[in-house]
């Protein structure tokens, strides 16, 4: 019997994290599908929760370059347990578990904590690479630096359009980040 290998071991654990996400969204969406007077929806909560689904995949994708050289040292451990641990946080918030009665009354009341998460992990996705050593393309380091101000623009203000703009602009972002990432090959180690 071969002993397992730092890569997969460190990939259940952000696995099993990142499934956690994934299910409290499906979860809610499946709440939402089968309700008859139930919960309402609302198309800034949904446009967040989109791109929380994208952004579990994401993180999931991204962690396949890390076979190459997986977290070696106890600070790349961390954020590398750091990004799922955020994404599952930000799903748990603007879904309380499962989806709120009321999805806008919510998502205003739970702001602040959605979008201070949402900065922290954005934080962490721009100083990730960095950390681990690895070679990232300076477009999507711009990105990443991007979404870190449009999370603190979402924090710091009330208006519901901005934080539709903001979603779709961090929707649209994530799907433009898949595209580069294949287009310039699998992010590699410096």
């Amino acid at each position: 019997m071969r002993a397992m290998s730092l890569f997969e071991y460190v990939s259940v654990m952000v696995s099993v994290v990142l499934a956690l996400g994934v299910a409290q969204i499906l979860t809610g969406v499946g709440a939402l599908l089968v309700a008859r007077d139930g919960p309402r929806a609302d198309w800034v909560h949904a446009v967040w929760l989109a791109f929380l689904m994208l952004l579990h995949v994401q993180i999931w994708w991204v962690f396949w370059d890390l076979r190459s050289r997986p977290p070696h040292t106890i600070l790349a451990f961390t954020f590398t347990l750091l990004l799922p641990a955020l994404a599952y946080l930000s799903t748990y918030v603007i879904l309380e578990g499962h989806l709120p009665s009321n999805a806008r009354d919510h998502f205003h009341r739970v702001r602040r904590s959605f979008f201070g998460l949402l900065v922290a992990l954005t934080s962490c996705q721009l100083l990730w690479p960095s950390i681990l050593d690895y070679a990232v393309p300076a477009s999507i380091r711009a990105a990443a630096l991007l979404a870190v101000g449009g999370a603190a623009t979402g924090f710091f203000t009330e208006d519901r359009r901005v934080h539709g703009v903001l979603g779709v602009c961090f929707l649209l972002g994530t799907v433009w980040v898949f595209a580069v990432r294949f287009q310039v090959g699998a992010f590699t180690p410096k």
